[in-house]
């Protein structure tokens, strides 16, 4: 398994990305477990993609205030923006791109968080903006 997931449970079957759902006493196999497959994070998934692009744009933006004499920013730029970049892409590998939470280490968990939740603050500040954007817009009787 990628990143050190958990395998296959060898006595239940279970498998990353399963939830268990219930427990029953088997005829001769003693207890059994029914599995439903964890629903996706669409949510988290779209977190991890505006993580990524912002870490791409910060990255690739940087490279424009050394042409403006201005290295501080510049370097500042380059390294949060690569760290973003890299958060994001973690997160993706590591999650299966929103599939897989139950399963992942601690760890894995909390290494994935900032790909996720800086993503998902930014997704939330864009979709108040466009909202806020067609309220202002409409106030004034023009449409987007």
């Amino acid at each position: 398994m990628p990143f050190g997931l958990s395998s296959e449970c060898p006595n239940c079957s279970w498998h990353p990305g399963w939830i268990p759902v219930a427990q029953h006493q088997g005829g001769d196999t003693g207890r059994a477990t029914t599995f439903q497959a964890e629903p996706r994070h669409k949510f988290h998934a779209f977190a991890m993609m505006v993580t990524t692009a912002l870490g791409g744009v910060a990255f690739f933006g940087s490279f424009s205030f050394f042409g403006q004499n201005a290295p501080d920013e510049g370097i500042a730029l380059l390294i949060g923006g690569a760290l973003l970049m890299l958060a994001g892409i973690y997160a993706m590998i590591v999650t299966g791109f929103g599939r897989v939470e139950w399963g992942l280490t601690t760890g894995q968990r909390v290494r994935a968080w900032p790909g996720i939740y800086i993503g998902a603050i930014y997704a939330v500040l864009l979709v108040l903006t466009w909202f806020i954007l067609r309220a202002v817009m409409g106030s004034f009787g023009l449409k987007i």
